[in-house]
């Protein structure tokens, strides 16, 4: 099994830090090839390492925290099977995105950064994780990050908004927010209603979202939706230069 030291080259242009992710094929590393890469990572100057982990990897797991990996994120992976529709739902959801929206948008943005990887891990914490889902939503609204970008209007305002990524072939829920003036009133349904309808038209029958354990919420909104667990994963940081 090989295991490799790959430059992030984005997180490290965007938060001018340099920062790696650990790949590796099939089976986790040992413990002492985990060493071996983790002293091969600080001649090379790495700052920050990346690293997602099976949940079954239990000797990995004791490790970790006495080698100084922070535990950023249990991520979880969950699926849909689409089906068809006849129309978007309420006639709220449109493609078009017009510049007054994006401050309305913005605003939504930010408040998922808080449970992301980056608000948990003390090292990049709550102020970058928020730059960077401001810069997610600016590339995605203005430029060519998704392929597909949706807005429910309530009373002509933005009030919720779902981004769409095809990664290998298979739909993915990249963003997903609803404004707090519109929570718990069906906002969210209708957004995955749509892309939903959307992509069925588009001969794909599947579609999967990465979302974080402790946001409770979201979880509970995606299985009420008709999505189901399909994977379970950790992912650690560490920090070889200290911030």
């Amino acid at each position: 099994m090989t295991a490799l030291l790959k430059k992030s080259v984005w997180d490290s242009g965007f938060f001018r830090r340099k920062i790696a992710s650990i790949e590796n094929s099939e089976k986790p590393l040992g413990i002492k090839a985990m060493r071996r890469l983790l002293d091969s990572a600080g001649r090379k100057k790495f700052e920050c390492l990346y690293l997602q982990l099976p949940y079954d990897c239990p000797d990995l797991s004791r490790y970790f925290p006495k080698a100084g990996f922070v535990l950023a994120d249990i991520r979880l992976v969950l699926v849909k099977k689409l089906r068809g529709c006849d129309h978007l739902p309420d006639g709220c959801l449109r493609r078009l995105k017009e510049g007054s929206y994006y401050p309305f948008l913005k605003t939504i943005a930010r408040g998922l950064s808080s449970f992301s990887r980056f608000a948990n891990d003390p090292g990049f914490g709550i102020m970058q994780a928020r730059r960077l889902y401001e810069e997610w939503l600016r590339k995605s609204f203005y430029g060519k990050f998704c392929d597909d970008f949706l807005i429910y209007l309530k009373k002509r305002r933005p009030a919720g908004f779902i981004t769409i990524r095809i990664k290998k072939g298979v739909p993915f829920i990249d963003l997903l927010g609803v404004g707090e003036e519109a929570r718990g009133r069906g906002a969210g349904s209708a957004l995955v209603e749509g892309v939903e309808c959307k992509l069925y038209r588009q001969k794909y029958r599947i579609l999967k979202v990465v979302t974080q354990a402790r946001n409770y919420q979201a979880v509970g909104f995606y299985l009420k939706n008709g999505f189901s667990l399909e994977k379970v994963s950790f992912f650690y940081h560490i920090w070889l230069k200290k911030t």
